[in-house]
């Protein structure tokens, strides 16, 4: 009897040691996250460095579930599925996305999109395990290693239709696949941009000048100062072109209404140039009508 009561009392014991393990390395972990990195913020315990005492954690974690195995917490649960794809590396993050299974987005064109496969997509828990693994796997990146979401689209579907899955996000209901498919669109321009500002090589990827218009014009609402000044450097040349086509307004606007105020600065811009060389003209025309004086030569 004796020895039944220690070996209860050694098991207490090691339930206790276990949960105060896991609640000092969530105490080490949220002094360590950035507080605005909510993908950072889902790492787990295994991330905390210098934990000299990981055999013997794991050791006590594993007879504290064989125990008491109702005692898993979900980010437990969570840890040990990142555990699993960790172990793939290098090749991990590229095929933890292709658990996202993407092959129905590949053959659709842009018109049978739907914005609610999207949803879907993009609110599903493979998708919020992937992303949680993304901000993992790139903290233990040296920066030029690190990807992000728009690469890792644009390698699994292509350009063409990484930015139609992003444009059709873009057009939910639900803010956060909203919020998504615009920051992701502007991922995807910068990875695309060669630093000459070619609007014609996205025109040519989407297919049209106006379904790029609508990536530009989504660049200039982000809340970064970069993006806004990316997405008026690709435009003010297609803007151009329009106004040279006399397109109006109200035409640009209804392609991507984020375009109203830069095209309507160019307008103005384009008459007021207009205007004075008009006015060049009309006085070079003057004095050319005017009398010339006795002895002089007219020009």
């Amino acid at each position: 009897m004796r020895l039944q009561l220690n070996i209860l009392l050694a098991l207490a014991t090691i339930l206790l040691c276990a949960t105060k393990t896991t609640k000092a390395s969530s105490v080490l972990i949220n002094e360590d996250i950035n507080e605005d990195d909510d993908p950072t913020k889902r790492l787990l315990r295994s991330d905390v460095p210098g934990d000299d005492d990981g055999e013997e954690r794991a050791m006590i974690e594993g007879l504290t579930k064989l125990v008491n195995p109702s005692r898993l917490t979900a980010v437990q649960r969570l840890e040990a599925t990142l555990a699993k794809l960790a172990n793939k590396h290098p090749y991990s993050i590229t095929e933890a996305f292709k658990s996202l299974k993407l092959d129905k987005f590949k053959n659709v064109k842009a018109e049978n999109l739907k914005v609610n496969d999207v949803d879907k997509l993009f609110t599903s828990k493979k998708y919020d395990l992937w992303y949680t693994y993304l901000g993992r796997w790139n903290n233990r990146q040296q920066r030029k290693y690190r990807t992000n979401v728009a690469q890792m689209f644009n390698q699994e579907l292509g350009s063409k239709k990484a930015f139609e899955v992003f444009s059709v996000a873009a057009t939910s209901k639900n803010r956060k696949v909203q919020d998504f498919g615009n920051n992701f669109q502007t991922q995807l321009l910068k990875q695309l941009d060669d630093g000459t500002g070619d609007y014609q090589k996205i025109s040519s990827i989407l297919g049209s000048d106006e379904a790029a218009a609508k990536i530009f014009g989504s660049a200039q609402l982000s809340s970064n100062e970069y993006d806004q000044r990316l997405g008026e450097w690709f435009a003010k040349p297609l803007l151009r072109k329009w106004i040279d086509q006399g397109k109006s307004g109200d035409e640009v606007v209804k392609i991507s209404p984020a375009l109203r105020n830069q095209y309507s600065d160019m307008l103005v811009s384009r008459a007021a140039e207009a205007n004075g060389r008009a006015n060049d003209l009309a006085r070079a025309a003057a004095a050319r009508a005017r009398p010339s004086a006795p002895g002089t030569l007219r020009a």
